[in-house]
């Protein structure tokens, strides 16, 4: 048992060994950076995103700046700057500001707001919740009538991932509009987004389906390819309500701020040079 005991409690260090390693992103002279340092930085420039969320150019960048930092910042402890005033004083004005900042957040996050307040808020913006009937579609788009009627021939026995494969690669290769290297790809679109002719196919058609005949626009004719459709509906409020929430809190935190500046202003003795 006791054996065992000390086999388990190897295994859990060495797994967890593992998973410290795998947190690693760059070692810069012993000094790691792990994802936790990076989402945090992150997180303080722009809330809710992460590292593992960044394309791949933008990790390579923001990983070389981070390694930079690291580098300079031991220079410049090396150069004695933290000893000169200038350095000091830098440091307590960043302290202020930061002090300012978190007394501030926490007074607006300790402003209550009910659930009663968000959902009449909700209802009165209701039509800010709505999302429109959509459609997501590919084409392609073709100079002549007979060449989409090709293209409609070369696709209508196929089905499934075998046609959506097939059309992507059509249009890669034949198409003349700007979609044509992303295999035809529109993404959703709700209706008066497009041509009207193109709005009406598109609309009228089933999911999986190809145009029977060439839709004529402005443009060309095109041979649609709808991927999905989304009926009209509603964004729940329970989805909605934590940004309410923020939002009637950020509305009372200015009243309260304004308030307060003249309240302070009233008591103290302030004296202007100029």
């Amino acid at each position: 048992m006791n054996k065992l005991f000390k086999t388990s409690i190897l295994g859990l260090s060495i797994m967890t060994s593992a998973l410290l390693a795998s947190d690693i992103l760059v070692t810069i002279d012993g000094t790691n950076i792990t994802k936790q340092d990076v989402n945090a930085y992150i997180g303080q420039i722009s809330p809710g995103t992460t590292y593992q969320s960044l394309q791949e150019g933008q990790q390579k960048q923001l990983l070389n700046y981070l390694v930079e930092k690291e580098l300079f910042t031991k220079k410049a402890q090396e150069d004695g700057i933290e000893k000169t005033e200038a350095y000091k004083q830098e440091v307590e004005n960043l302290k202020k500001e930061a002090m300012v900042s978190v007394w501030m957040k926490q007074m607006q996050n300790d402003i209550k707001i009910s659930d009663d307040e968000a959902k009449k808020v909700y209802e009165s913006q209701k039509k800010n919740y709505e999302e429109p009937e959509s459609v997501k579609a590919r084409h392609i788009l073709v100079k002549t009538e007979q060449e989409a009627k090709d293209l409609i021939v070369q696709l209508k026995d196929l089905k499934d991932d075998a046609l959506k494969d097939k059309f992507i690669a059509l249009a890669k290769e034949k198409s003349t509009g700007p979609s044509g290297k992303d295999g035809g790809d529109l993404g959703w679109f709700s209706k008066g987004k497009m041509v009207p002719e193109f709005e009406t196919a598109s609309f009228a058609m089933k999911v999986g389906e190809v145009t029977a005949q060439p839709v004529k626009t402005q443009f060309g004719y095109h041979v649609l390819y709808v991927e999905g459709k989304k009926p009209a509906s509603t964004t729940p409020f329970e989805e909605v309500k934590k940004s309410i929430v923020t939002q009637l809190q950020t509305k009372e935190f200015a009243k309260k701020i304004e308030a307060l500046s003249t309240e302070l202003k009233a008591k103290a003795k302030i004296e202007y040079t100029k």
